[in-house]
């Protein structure tokens, strides 16, 4: 009786296990083994699929200081002044001041006012 899925292979290596077993010889557990490999397949599997999918989506962009970008406008919508958020710029243009992280940078206006920090998906190359 096979304990173990390492002694599995270990027998079918010196061929005390041929390769015409059926499935109603083996034990309960040599049963397990071989669902849990088949498992293991399939998700490594699809976990290569989703991960190339999810990859393609993805842009590594890096952003250089003094480099001019385009950052993404939040603006909100303001009845008392009469300003629609809908109909402003989506992108306002900036240049980079200094980089905080991989994908964070502190930006400034044109003229040189700190506009604050943003991160990398937030931004467009000009």
């Amino acid at each position: 009786m096979v304990l173990h899925g390492d002694t599995y292979a270990v027998l079918r290596n010196i061929d005390m296990i041929t390769e015409g077993v059926t499935e109603e010889s083996l034990a309960r557990s040599d049963k397990l083994l071989s669902t849990r490999d088949n498992i293991r397949g399939y998700l490594e599997k699809a976990h290569y699929r989703n991960e190339h999918r999810y990859n393609l989506r993805t842009l590594e962009i890096k952003y250089n200081v003094g480099q001019e970008v385009l950052r993404k406008n939040f603006a909100h919508s303001n009845m008392a002044k009469h300003f629609n958020a809908k109909l402003a710029k989506t992108f306002l243009k900036a240049r980079v001041r200094e980089i905080l992280s991989s994908s964070y940078y502190s930006l400034e206006d044109l003229e040189g006012k700190s506009i604050g920090t943003y991160d990398a998906k937030d931004m467009q190359p000009c």
